[in-house]
């Protein structure tokens, strides 16, 4: 008992360190250890060295699931705009972002949105027309517009919240607590990882980002 709680504190602090002490949460923490221990397990198991040419069943297949449950989650988002004012799944999202804030610049906004200049302005346009959000100088910044959050999508964003968390609960599926929390904790880990590619890395190679990995 007394080895297990050495390895609990030994793990915790792991964790901590790689957190820098933020925003610390226990069931991102439970995710951690479930990942910890599993990679530990597969390290005492003797395995032969993959070909590197060869297709790798783990790797290879993480994009092509995260495509089909992108796509997946999509559908049930349709089923929830259904009889409202929206007409994409690109628009809730600008919406609820701004909904815990006062204001974005757009810029701010379609990147947080990880769109094009070209997408993200479109979908500001339409809820610019649907009246859903107005747009102001920045007062620091002339050159920057924000936008903000009318009373009219404020409504429109908290009547839809209970269709969302709906979509969330089939989402995850049949997953348990423990399994949410893993998957969590390993979603939160790769968006990170790749936000600091698509905000840093935007013209690099795929060659050039595998090496860099």
């Amino acid at each position: 008992m007394e080895e297990i709680l050495k390895k609990l504190i030994e793990l915790f602090f792991t964790y901590s360190e790689k957190k820098n002490a933020k925003n610390l949460s226990l069931t991102e923490f439970v995710g951690f250890l479930n990942v910890e221990l599993g990679e530990q397990g597969k390290s005492n198991l003797k395995t032969s060295k993959p070909n590197s040419k060869s297709y790798n069943t783990e790797t290879d297949d993480l994009g092509i699931l995260l495509v089909l449950l992108n796509r997946y989650a999509k559908e049930y988002v349709k089923k929830a705009l259904k009889d409202t004012p929206l007409s994409t799944a690109d628009e809730f999202p600008f919406l609820i972002s701004l909904l815990g804030t006062n204001s974005h610049t757009k810029t701010e906004l379609i990147n947080k949105m990880v769109l094009t200049k070209t997408s993200g302005t479109e979908v500001i346009k339409r809820l610019l027309k649907k009246g859903f959000i107005e747009e102001f100088e920045d007062a620091n910044d002339k050159r920057s517009i924000r936008v903000k959050l009318t009373e009219e999508g404020k409504l429109l964003t908290l009547g839809m919240l209970p269709k969302m968390q709906m979509v969330s609960e089939i989402i995850k599926g049949g997953l348990s607590s423990t399994e949410l929390a893993t998957l969590n904790y390993l979603l939160r880990k790769l968006e990170k990882h790749h936000k600091s590619i698509y905000e840093e890395s935007g013209d690099v190679e795929l060659t050039e980002l595998l090496s860099n990995k």
